[in-house]
């Protein structure tokens, strides 16, 4: 088991190395275009003003509109690149198994005490369990599954349980 994980950490961290790689070529491609813009820009504007003057907050305004429509271009790559590495990272989770949360030895004696102590009516009222969640220092939701799967279990191994049904 530990070899498939480390397997997968491996392919995980290679694809994220490929995907980074492919990024970093994209916005060098994307600062070449830049210059190469900019360039005709300034010489565009070069060429206009042998034509009528060009006032220096026009060249400016220009620059910087320049500027602005490669930046959003940028962070719409950059923006593809966090998907594509949510992506990967999901499709790898997907393959790791999921980890199990356990309660404290605290909590599971607590409960099973209880649990024993009321056989005949395995079912905790509203108020036992806030009172049970907070001595075991759980979530409310962690003890409403934990009686049901404890009354599965001991239904399951003696047969059902003496008493009454849910309420």
């Amino acid at each position: 088991q530990r070899e498939k994980t480390d397997a997968n950490r491996g392919s995980y961290n290679q694809s994220i190395r490929l995907l980074a790689a492919h990024f970093e070529g994209e916005v060098q491609k994307l600062n070449a275009y830049f210059n190469e813009y900019r360039t005709r820009l300034i010489n565009l504007l070069s060429q206009q003003s042998s034509y009528r003057p060009i006032l220096p907050d026009e060249s400016k305004a220009r620059m910087e509109a320049l500027q602005q429509s490669f930046q959003q271009v940028f962070e719409n790559l950059l923006e593809s690149f966090r998907q594509a590495v949510a992506h990967i990272t999901n499709l790898f989770k997907k393959t790791q198994p999921k980890k199990r949360h356990f309660l404290s030895d605290k909590a599971r004696n607590i409960l099973t005490e209880w649990f024993e102590d009321h056989l005949a009516d395995p079912y905790p009222t509203e108020h036992e369990k806030k009172m049970l969640a907070e001595t075991c220092n759980i979530t409310l939701l962690q003890v409403n599954y934990w009686f049901g799967n404890k009354r599965n279990r001991y239904k399951k191994r003696y047969g059902k349980a003496k008493g009454r049904k849910r309420r």
